[in-house]
């Protein structure tokens, strides 16, 4: 085995029910699996050669499975949650042009290429910033739109 991960005080799985993954609204609070430390002992993972989750479970069961087969790395988890398999993709609203629209087109298992494709990306974030430092007027810390800049005579 390549990893064993041992001792940690909680482990959620974002698939509850044998599910590879979940995309888009088939996550809920209610896909979850949450294992938490009971009686002082902790949960452990066992990772395969392939770097695949091979097992989860309490730290006495997994050793029982692990038996005397040799563990190339383990990691103690003592006192940490541990969430296996979750990708966080995501988006951040930079300034003007932020991509949220962008979000439901990861969640449904978009490519960044994809997204990119269809307008998307980190070029739409330049381009629109680029469009709003074309269009406003800065003095001191305040912003001003051309019209509101005539208006208050800048």
């Amino acid at each position: 085995m390549k990893l064993l991960v041992t001792n940690a005080k909680q482990v959620v799985r974002v698939t509850a029910n044998g599910e590879k993954m979940l995309r888009g609204l088939e996550q809920t609070q209610s896909s979850l699996a949450i294992l938490t430390e009971r009686n002082g002992e902790g949960i452990s993972i066992l990772i395969d050669e392939d770097g695949k989750i091979a097992a989860i479970d309490y730290d006495s069961k997994i050793q029982n499975l692990i038996g005397n087969i040799k563990i190339k790395n383990v990691i103690d988890a003592t006192g940490m949650c541990i969430i296996p398999g979750l990708v966080d993709g995501h988006t951040h609203p930079v300034w003007a042009g932020d991509r949220v629209h962008e979000f439901v087109m990861k969640m449904s298992g978009a490519t960044y290429m994809e997204v990119h494709a269809a307008g998307g990306g980190i070029h739409f974030t330049v381009d629109k910033t680029r469009d709003v430092i074309k269009s406003v007027i800065i003095k001191g810390d305040v912003i001003y739109t051309k019209t509101e800049a005539e208006e208050v005579q800048l």
